[in-house]
């Protein structure tokens, strides 16, 4: 795919002062579905990007920064209604939609009790250019399942410009059990939110950690739902009175730790997000190196 090779040119002169490379698929197949949020596949590379992002969080005083860290990630996204098989128009149903983005990531660390500032811009693009036609299709087809037929209903192309600023507070931090709390607010053409989460991560072993992250949202605009800010005539999108002002998402998983190697596997429990939806839940694979 072009866009996988655009990603490689830009990885490429960092590869030399690679810190972290994370892998990371999700999909609701792991919790027995196949509708809403369907399928995610997700690149985290950590280098010294200072050279083409921030080098630090805007509007942060260096002085008070204790470190700054710099990333680019690959997101590739696909969502369905509850029906995929169907060539019609699923009314009061999520459309189909897919969406590609990079996103360069200005992480600083503040000397004071070690709270964590981030930010996040995506550019990419939502809609049949992204190919998720073809992969839908193509992983029905090697595993022998029925064949997508609502794709000509999908959510147009449009353009993913987002910004998003998050803050984290670690407030308690032992060998045993660390509590953390965080907001988030994102805008843009892709979507436009807030969110508020806890982290909750007990550690039984060196060598393994269970997590735990509630959090709730709240939702301005999805293009995923509502279609691109540009291009306003896809043939199937939900109406903003029909979505839910507030989401509620709830993260649990495990995790198995070396000083080089993480690997983890967690679920999302997500409230419905429309009117007449269903909650939905997805399952994730994480696979992380450390340099």
């Amino acid at each position: 795919m072009p866009n996988l090779l655009i990603l490689f040119l830009l990885l490429t002169p960092h590869l030399a002062n690679s810190k972290e490379f994370k892998f990371q698929y999700s999909n609701d197949f792991f919790t027995g579905s196949d509708q809403y949020f369907t399928q995610g596949i997700e690149f985290k590379h950590v280098s010294d990007y200072g050279d083409i992002l921030p080098s630090k969080v805007p509007f942060i005083d260096s002085q008070i920064i204790l470190k700054n860290s710099h990333a680019l990630e690959f997101h590739y996204m696909g969502f369905t209604p509850k029906d995929p098989y169907s060539p019609l128009i699923q009314s009061g149903d999520r459309p189909f939609a897919n969406s590609l983005y990079f996103t360069g990531v200005t992480q600083s660390r503040l000397k004071v009790r070690n709270v964590v500032l981030e930010s996040k811009i995506d550019f990419g693009f939502i809609g049949k250019m992204t190919g998720g036609e073809f992969i839908h299709k193509s992983i029905h087809k090697a595993t022998n399942n029925k064949t997508p037929r609502g794709w000509d209903n999908q959510i147009r192309n449009d353009v993913i410009i987002n910004y998003t600023l998050m803050g984290y507070y670690p407030f308690y931090d032992s060998k045993l059990l660390n509590l953390g709390l965080g907001s988030s607010i994102s805008f843009g053409t892709y979507k436009i939110n807030t969110r508020h989460f806890s982290k909750i991560v007990f550690t039984p072993f060196t060598f393994l950690e269970v997590y735990l992250i509630p959090s709730f949202s709240n939702i301005f605009y999805d293009a995923t739902l509502q279609g691109g800010i540009f291009d306003k005539k896809s043939p199937h999108k939900v109406a903003r009175r029909d979505i839910q002002n507030y989401t509620y998402d709830l993260v649990s998983g495990i995790k198995i730790k070396s000083k080089s190697f993480h690997i983890a596997y967690d679920q999302t429990w997500k409230s419905k997000e429309f009117s007449g939806a269903d909650a939905h839940a997805w399952g994730r694979v994480s696979l992380n190196f450390l340099f």
